[in-house]
């Protein structure tokens, strides 16, 4: 019996001088096709109507093989939903934890207030306990170390770590680690001490050039910071032969840094182009709360955020942006809020959905010998929020990739259709596929 096709409901086109660019969120980075302008007009043809297998022809048949037409009898809202659950029901599990909320900057947009210290020694024994105790229950183990500034508390990173490291041993389980920093306490020697302690990932900020990045996140006694972060980047790039770490190196632009940003991607080019460890990661400083932002006037208009990676792709940069296309994959903009196994440990013991300073990300707290105490209720709210969106979100061609969720916490606060949060990526899509095929092998039709 012949199969019919339709054009899916994922795919996104936009047009780049001569070339048509073809992306798909359920297939993700690997459905990226560029069409020359010889098939431009077949192709967009193909891509509005139903048609037999036979008639498909080979360009059709390339389309289909990419994800770009599916049989006419699939439900593709159902797919998603698998992929929804198989998301939420990842079997790994995650521990997002806050060894501290103080910090030793005062970054000018940051929502953080400090209020909470050091981790106690009873809530560190308490987390391992529950590791120990639990760990059989799941496939493998990952977690984030996090503030305020964690490496404030090099000390519980390590207890913690070579009790999470042996545990894991013990169970035959993998292991691995991140770590979110603001870099200025990185020296090389605390990254050897993290990297022998399986910590691999590395998120650290720069907001531009020195002017820029001192203006926005200073010590607390409000001197710069950029010198000494650049200098441990360059510590660890010239002194580290490992291939077996990644640093993600993130820009919150502003109008300052956007306003400069000749300057500075050739300065990241001259610093880091041509490492795979060190990737660019573009973002658009934004207001997530707290007061000190308030009084800050440098956030990008919604206009300037979603024209920035144009803006970036017309100055032709030679630089690795493998952290914005990752969030081109199926389910790669979901917050890992959603997922069941995730447990964001407060430095107070409390556990969270979301960052540790937000009383109705709490959802539960760990209590002596390890005892996990959960509200499954909230759990839920967390987990299955995304599925209360608008007719919007439900029809649109990005919604594999965020899987119609936008913010877990903007939705457990109350869902307003009229104050959606679609992802960097979403708004910045013509640019962000235009760098790709830029700088990415891609089949052309």
């Amino acid at each position: 019996m012949s199969i019919n096709y339709k054009p899916s409901m994922f795919n996104y086109m936009v047009e780049d001088e001569n070339i048509l660019i073809l992306y798909n969120s359920f297939v993700g980075v690997r459905s990226i096709l560029v069409v020359s302008e010889q098939n431009k007009n077949r192709v967009k043809n193909i891509l509005t109507q139903e048609l037999t297998r036979e008639s498909l022809g080979d360009i059709g048949t390339s389309l289909a093989e990419h994800g770009f037409m599916v049989p006419s009898d699939e439900n593709e809202k159902t797919k998603r939903d698998f992929l929804f659950s198989q998301i939420v029901n990842s079997n790994t599990l995650e521990l997002v934890i806050t060894v501290t909320e103080k910090c030793n900057f005062v970054c000018k947009y940051c929502s953080l207030d400090f209020a909470k210290g050091k981790m106690s020694v009873t809530v560190q024994d308490n987390i391992i306990e529950f590791v120990k105790k639990n760990i059989y229950r799941y496939k493998d183990m990952r977690v984030e170390w996090f503030g305020g500034e964690p490496l404030l508390c090099m000390d519980i990173i390590e207890k913690l770590s070579a009790s999470f490291i042996e545990i894991c041993r013990k169970a035959h389980k993998g292991y691995s680690a991140g770590i979110t920093t603001n870099g200025y306490l990185l020296s090389f020697d605390t990254f050897k001490t993290l990297y022998n302690n399986k910590v691999i990932a590395y998120q650290i900020t720069l907001d531009g050039l020195k002017q820029e990045h001192d203006n926005q996140r200073c010590l607390s006694n409000q001197k710069g910071t950029f010198d000494v972060i650049l200098s441990n980047l360059l510590q660890i790039k010239n002194n580290t032969n490992s291939a077996f770490f990644r640093i993600n190196i993130r820009t919150n632009f502003t109008k300052a840094s956007a306003s400069n940003i000749d300057e500075y991607l050739r300065f990241y080019e001259k610093q880091f182009a041509g490492d795979d460890r060190f990737v660019f990661f573009v973002r658009a400083a934004g207001d997530w709360g707290g007061d000190r932002v308030k009084s800050f006037n440098g956030l990008l208009s919604q206009n300037e955020e979603n024209n920035l990676i144009e803006k970036i792709y017309q100055k032709d940069p030679k630089i690795d942006f493998h952290m914005n296309y990752e969030f081109l994959e199926p389910g790669r903009t979901v917050c890992h809020a959603v997922r069941k196994n995730m447990f964001n440990i407060g430095c107070d013991g409390k556990i969270y959905k979301c960052d540790s300073s937000i009383d109705i990300a709490c959802v539960g707290a760990l209590h002596e010998g390890g005892k996990m105490e959960i509200d499954e209720y909230k759990v839920a709210l967390w987990a299955c929020g995304t599925r209360y969106m608008s007719p919007e979100c439900d029809e649109c061609f990005f919604s594999c990739s965020c899987i119609k969720g936008g913010c877990p916490l903007d939705i457990v606060k109350g869902y307003d259709p009229q104050k959606k949060r679609c992802s960097f990526e979403k708004e910045n899509i013509d640019g962000v596929l235009k760098l790709f095929v830029k700088s990415q092998k891609t089949m052309v039709l």
